[in-house]
């Protein structure tokens, strides 16, 4: 393995009789110098501008990149740490804060997305907790948006837990036929641990955020801010089980990012722990409401369930999702397979009927499943299902391939 001083550059001659001139040249020419690179097996050549501004880690974070479906989606594995602690002292109060803080830490965010493949949608999404015959505590998610691409980024940063996360790669900048092919175009990805949308930490702490139409932002004196998708790395960093997560949340306060097109993006969030415990997160009245389980299983879609009396409106969508879901894990007692919880978000995947004559009636694209992943918090198996192809199973065995590595 080569060390970050392994740089093999090709100079070239140039011809010059102005010294000032040629000092000019020289410059510009070395700015243009090819590159022979070789790092972890990785032989790459190019031009020396494209990546002379990338550590050592980084540039064996995005040469780990490999395309794991044709849909797209991708595996990374990130190296080092990614200055999540120093996030942590100062904050954001919205995306574009969150933005310049990453700029300047050379995490190379994308520009604000004005229009990714479609803004004008209702993005729906569907959780679960339960747990398996030999007592593992299973944690299932649908992610339902009308935008296409997908990261599953592997995190193991000094001083916080490992984890495995899935990430939407609209909101890095990749949409359409904009995708991370050249090591110059995969430069946002270093902002990715920034941006997980559901995950599992080596503890077996599993954790998804879900679109609500409203919540209000806690706004407690003294306490530093995060967005909420910046609360979901908190948890999966540093949370062992659900009394921690709670703890860790409670130290901040959490407000949401605003789409360009659609405003805020209201959320609430499922998170689940390894002996069976689970909690939905919602911040209502500028106060984080807690709903812990009380069954061995727990349902969250996209209504406010604090205060949720069945027989009762709703304030949002996805009772139907919820329904259907609840009463498959209630007939079962909370207990299913890997497989039996796959076909559960394969039962609730988006559009619903429901969920179809929804968004017609609001003017809205209608929203699809993009990926259903069902996470095993003992076993470290992860089960993933790209574009509701549900014959089409991605396993990952996470112990295998990155938890138990030092």
């Amino acid at each position: 393995m080569t060390n970050s001083q392994d740089y093999k550059i090709v100079h070239k001659n140039n011809k010059c009789n102005n010294p000032a001139d040629k000092k000019e040249i020289e410059i510009k020419a070395f700015e243009r110098q090819a590159v022979d690179y070789c790092i972890d097996g990785h032989q790459i050549n190019g031009d020396y501008k494209d990546f002379k501004n990338f550590s050592y880690n980084q540039l064996r974070t995005l040469l780990s990149l490999e395309q794991i479906d044709e849909y797209p989606c991708y595996l990374m594995h990130y190296y080092g740490e990614y200055n999540f602690e120093d996030y942590l002292k100062a904050g954001s109060e919205n995306f574009l804060e969150l933005l310049d803080f990453l700029k300047k830490k050379k995490l190379y965010p994308p520009k604000i997305i004005e229009k990714t493949s479609d803004t004008s949608h209702c993005s729906a999404c569907s959780s679960f907790s339960a747990s398996t015959l030999e007592g593992h505590s299973i944690f299932g998610r649908n992610y339902d948006m009308t935008h296409k691409g997908a990261l599953l980024v592997y995190t193991n940063p000094p001083c916080a837990y490992a984890s495995i996360s899935m990430v939407d790669i609209n909101y890095l900048g990749y949409y359409g036929d904009i995708l991370p092919s050249t090591l110059w175009q995969k430069r946002h990805l270093l902002s990715a641990p920034y941006m997980p949308c559901d995950g599992m930490n080596e503890c077996g702490v599993a954790i998804s955020q879900l679109e609500l139409p409203q919540s209000t932002p806690t706004k407690f004196q003294g306490k530093v801010t995060l967005l909420i998708n910046t609360a979901v790395r908190l948890v999966l960093d540093y949370a062992k089980n659900i009394d921690e997560a709670i703890k860790l949340l409670k130290e901040f306060n959490i407000t949401f990012p605003e789409d360009p097109v659609r405003g805020p993006m209201y959320v609430h969030l499922l998170i689940s722990d390894t002996v069976g415990n689970s909690a939905i997160i919602e911040f209502l009245d500028g106060e984080m409401k807690i709903i812990r389980n009380n069954e061995p299983w727990q349902v969250v879609t996209n209504f406010i369930i604090y205060g949720y009396e069945p027989e009762k409106e709703v304030c949002g969508g996805g009772l139907d999702r919820y329904e259907i879901a609840s009463e498959i894990l209630r007939s079962k007692n909370g207990i299913v397979t890997l497989d039996e919880a796959m076909d559960i978000l394969n039962r609730v995947k988006m559009p619903t009927f429901n969920g179809f004559v929804n968004n017609l009636n609001n003017g809205w694209h209608v929203s699809t499943t993009q990926w259903s992943i069902v996470y095993d918090s003992e076993n470290g198996e992860l089960n993933l299902v790209l574009n509701r192809k549900y014959g089409k199973v991605i396993k990952l065995n996470l112990l295998d391939k990155f938890f138990s590595k030092p």
